[in-house]
């Protein structure tokens, strides 16, 4: 009986988890190969300034030397 209950916790916080994702799936893009980013970049759908975290020359970086 345990682990019944146990297995539909787990099926609805899959389900939760697929459809907060799914309510904006250029959110996601970035976890896809860098051809098919390259891809949406080429059509317009996606730019950097989408990119979890913000753009890359949003910080002050430099090489290690």
């Amino acid at each position: 009986m345990t682990f019944l209950i146990e297995s539909l916790i787990a099926c609805v916080l899959f389900t939760l988890f697929v459809f907060l994702m799914s309510r904006n799936p250029l959110k996601t893009i970035f976890n896809y190969p860098p051809a098919i980013i390259e891809r949406c970049r080429q059509i317009g759908l996606v730019d950097d300034g989408n990119r979890p975290g913000g753009t890359a020359s949003g910080f002050a970086m430099t090489p290690i030397s």
